[in-house]
């Protein structure tokens, strides 16, 4: 296995506190779709949303679809909700700390006026029974159409296939006189040809993703440089990206949590797919 690193500075942010589930990753953006064609993400790509319990018991999990209030900037509500289908619709009884995966189908209609077009569309993970309290976790699917259509779009490339593991990176314990803290995350080519793929470390506000409850915004993003933002993988191929977090003269505070994100995403693929993997930094009381 090749192992990388990345060069990472804080960024503060928020936590959800102890929910019984977990919901991630928080986006999903798909680039360069086809008008007329429907894409079923659940089979094309191992990227998909998973819903873990946290929880000492079993929990039923229903999937709900709405448009946003708000879109992220340069992106605007889906226009019809039917675009899109999630399967299953309802995860029933997930056992206590095990998750089971979602996947995501995309239809767009056969219509010029979507050409260009970058929309936007939520997923609400809810919690269903009497045994608990009533939690929903919120994440979104961002995806832009082709500016132009193809004659044969039957003929594209796939998308690449590859697995992201962990989707959420967690550093406890971490003590403020620490100057680097480490998280790992693995990503493993699935496809059969090469695929390259970048990462660069962004803060809550530059994704456009709220910060979880109870956890802050570290300063200083600008500063954080991948030392390997771009790398190319093999059929089969795995790289173990270390990522390598510079707190020294930040004004961490003990107790306090903090958060920020890395972006993975596809590089020169006729389908681009990318998405956010939270970290989470907690610090010694």
């Amino acid at each position: 296995m090749l192992k990388w690193l990345m060069l990472l500075v804080l960024t503060p942010s928020i936590v959800l506190g102890k929910a019984g589930i977990g919901f991630s990753p928080s986006e999903i953006i798909y680039n360069n779709l086809q008008i007329g064609r429907e894409y079923d993400f659940g089979e094309l790509s191992n990227i998909q949303f998973e819903v873990k319990n946290r929880s000492e018991s079993p929990v039923s999990v229903r999937i709900v679809k709405y448009k946003p209030s708000s879109a992220k900037a340069g992106y605007e509500p889906i226009p019809d909700l039917s675009w899109v289908t999630v399967y299953p619709e309802l995860l029933e009884k997930i056992k206590p700390k095990s998750k089971k995966q979602v996947g995501v189908k995309i239809s767009i209609p056969d219509d010029e006026k979507y050409l260009g077009k970058k929309y936007q569309i939520m997923l609400q993970a809810r919690t269903t029974g009497k045994s608990f309290i009533g939690i929903a976790l919120n994440n979104r699917i961002m995806f832009t159409i082709s500016e132009e259509k193809l004659e044969n779009p039957e003929k594209m490339e796939k998308p690449a296939h590859f697995s992201v593991n962990p989707l959420e990176v967690y550093i406890n314990d971490v003590k403020t006189d620490q100057e680097i803290v480490y998280g790992t995350i693995e990503i493993k080519n699935l496809s059969d040809r090469k695929i390259t793929f970048e990462m660069v470390m962004l803060s809550s506000k530059q994704t456009g993703r709220k910060l979880r409850a109870g956890y802050l915004e570290f300063p200083s993003i600008n500063l954080a440089q991948p030392v390997k933002n771009y790398f190319a993988l093999e059929p089969d191929e795995e790289v173990e990206a270390s990522v390598k977090v510079n707190i020294e003269g930040k004004k961490m505070h003990k107790g306090k949590k903090y958060q920020l994100f890395v972006n993975v995403r596809t590089v020169n693929e006729a389908i681009i797919e990318e998405f956010y993997v939270p970290i989470y930094i907690k610090m010694k009381e």
